[in-house]
């Protein structure tokens, strides 16, 4: 029993650290693509605010999508998208897509002086760590799995 319960907490803990790698993975690529539309959208006259909520709007959704399929699935069924995850998904990313990042945005753009270029870059040690807390332990919060022998978890 203890030896079970042992084995057991070393799986769950591997698949964890999987589940950490590929959200990592996906976050990397879509804060590199949120950045190519911030500068875009800055580079073609849009105020930093609206080219923000722009990159955010499209990255989130992008975001929902591979992080179901990819991070967060169970490995015995498909993808389960829903309304509810989506909107918590949408709520997280805005708590600091949109607003930490905004007012961020504003402290290091309008107040400290940094150049509104550098901004973004800079909020990214704030927000990256907030937003996977988030993800983490609200939107993507899981049911305890069972780990099978191969390793794999699925609900119970």
């Amino acid at each position: 029993m203890v030896l079970d319960n042992s084995i057991s907490f070393l799986k769950n803990r591997k698949h964890g650290i999987k589940q950490f790698i590929l959200f990592g993975i996906i976050g990397f690529v879509n804060t590199v693509l949120s950045l190519v539309i911030y500068w875009i959208c800055v580079g073609i006259g849009i105020h930093y605010f609206l080219a923000n909520a722009i990159a955010f709007i499209i990255t989130v959704a992008i975001s929902y999508v591979l992080n179901n399929v990819i991070t967060f699935k169970s490995s015995s069924e498909s993808a389960h998208f829903s309304v509810e995850k989506m909107i918590k998904v949408y709520a997280s990313y805005f708590f600091t897509g949109i607003v930490l990042s905004s007012i961020l945005l504003y402290f290091w753009n309008d107040i400290v002086g940094i150049n509104i270029n550098l901004s973004p870059v800079i909020n990214l040690f704030i927000t990256v760590p907030t937003n996977f807390l988030l993800n983490k332990y609200w939107v993507y919060k899981s049911k305890p799995c069972k780990v099978s022998s191969n390793g794999s978890c699925s609900e119970r």
